[in-house]
């Protein structure tokens, strides 16, 4: 092979190389305005209820019952949104937790995943197993979920690239450092307001409007919005 022919070859593998380096760079310098993920629930249009959560935080677990009640009981009022923010200190296998739910979506089942790891978190978070992994396709199999193609999914860049992103906005756009972390409309409210059923009920009847059959509806804020309720970043 002449010389000409190597230096072409060694050219253009650098050429490529460059490419692939700068969209990655571009991928992960480009501004983020909203979650990369789309892990919906409900079809109520009025309010969206967003939690930042982390599967291998404690409190995130102590609050998952609450939640679950209440989107099945206000899903046609309101849509519920999960973005991730997977905190790894203390709790280093978050981030196969959220790969897990992810790679679930991919075939439908986010939400039944995101249930099994958060109530049965004994089985594969750090403080139990530092091999999280066949736990997690156990629940994988449990779903009748396509092994092969979750094992790919949790896998991929993509599923890492949507996670990062959504950790990205979180911390630039929203301000988050810790989970849960609950907003309304894009409004943080405090978690106290939704840390029981009868709490979390009363506070989304106050933005919709609605008085309580156990207790007297709280007057709004001056600013529209029922008092916990602080501005914080744009609105999703």
């Amino acid at each position: 092979m002449s010389n000409k022919i190597v230096i072409a070859v060694i050219a253009v593998i650098v050429l490529v190389l460059g490419i692939l380096v700068f969209l990655n760079l571009n991928r992960e310098t480009s501004p983020v305005t909203e979650p990369a993920s789309s892990n919906t629930f409900g079809t109520g249009e009025e309010l969206v209820l967003v939690e930042a959560y982390s599967l291998g935080c404690p409190a995130c677990a102590d609050y998952h019952p609450i939640l679950k009640e209440i989107r099945q009981e206000y899903a046609d009022k309101i849509t519920f949104q999960a973005v991730h923010f997977p905190l790894t200190v203390n709790f280093g296998n978050a981030r196969a937790g959220h790969r897990a739910v992810e790679a679930a979506a991919r075939q439908g089942k986010f939400w039944e995943m995101h249930d099994i790891l958060f109530e049965r978190r004994d089985l594969w978070t750090a403080q139990h197993t530092d091999q999280p992994i066949p736990q997690i396709e156990t629940f994988a199999e449990e779903l009748g979920l396509d092994l092969e193609q979750f094992r790919q999914d949790f896998q991929s860049a993509a599923i890492n690239d949507v996670i990062n992103r959504d950790e990205r906005y979180l911390k630039e756009v929203k301000g988050v450092s810790s989970t849960p972390t609950f907003f309304i409309n894009g409004r943080r409210i405090a978690s106290t307001r939704l840390n029981s059923v009868d709490a979390a009920r009363q506070t989304l009847n106050e933005f919709l409007g609605i008085e309580t059959e156990t207790e007297e509806t709280a007057e709004p804020a001056g600013d529209g919005q029922p008092d916990g309720a602080e501005d914080t970043g744009t609105e999703n």
